[in-house]
């Protein structure tokens, strides 16, 4: 089982990195909305095989660390996955898939993740649901400049997790760094809690 204290720093890590990753571009942020999205993030670990996913707007951040392709890279079995994924497979590793509409996206669809490799799934479904809460951001503040954000998977959606993806997924190298970072720095931020109560 994950420790959530720690999974929920990390989680935090990366939304942090993620947001502002925007800064100085149309997509940017402000200091209220990135305020926002940390106070209605929620981060799960249900102990239930009940419904599941993950999931963001405007008004909600939910990461589940149990959500199925999670429990499949734990596992190195697919599980749950359209029966259309079921032929991509790589020796030791579990297919991610995305939504079908985009799966085959080279920068913002499926991907191969190594078996164990939570810290590489939860990335992925964190940068998914950090795309939908700008998303539905923007769209909230500007419904005629951002009308091409109405669509849950369309076109501003794959734009801004392409973004996100390229920057700090899709190269392993990359990915590998980054996600070493987020790691080092949720347990700082877990010391620095402690210091402070005791």
């Amino acid at each position: 089982m994950l420790d959530l204290k720690h999974q929920t720093a990390f989680v935090k890590q990366i939304m942090q990195a993620a947001l502002d990753s925007f800064d100085g571009t149309p997509y940017q942020m402000s200091r209220k909305q990135k305020q926002h999205a940390f106070d209605v993030l929620v981060v799960k670990q249900p102990k239930t095989d009940g419904p599941n996913c993950s999931r963001a707007g405007r008004n909600a951040i939910r990461i589940n660390l149990s959500y199925w392709q999670i429990k499949n890279v734990i596992h190195g079995k697919v599980w749950g996955a359209h029966k259309c994924f079921h032929d991509k497979q790589l020796d030791g590793h579990v297919y991610w898939n995305e939504y079908r509409s985009f799966d085959a996206d080279p920068r913002c669809g499926g991907m191969f993740i190594k078996n164990g490799d939570v810290d590489h799934g939860n990335l992925i479904q964190v940068l998914h649901e950090v795309s939908h809460f700008i998303q539905k951001t923007l769209l909230h503040e500007d419904r005629g400049r951002w009308r091409h954000m109405r669509r849950p998977h369309g076109d501003g959606f794959r734009t801004l997790y392409s973004m996100l993806r390229d920057r700090f997924c899709n190269d392993p190298a990359v990915r590998a760094e980054f996600l070493e970072e987020c790691n080092m720095l949720a347990m700082l931020s877990q010391l620095d809690d402690v210091q402070l109560c005791a």
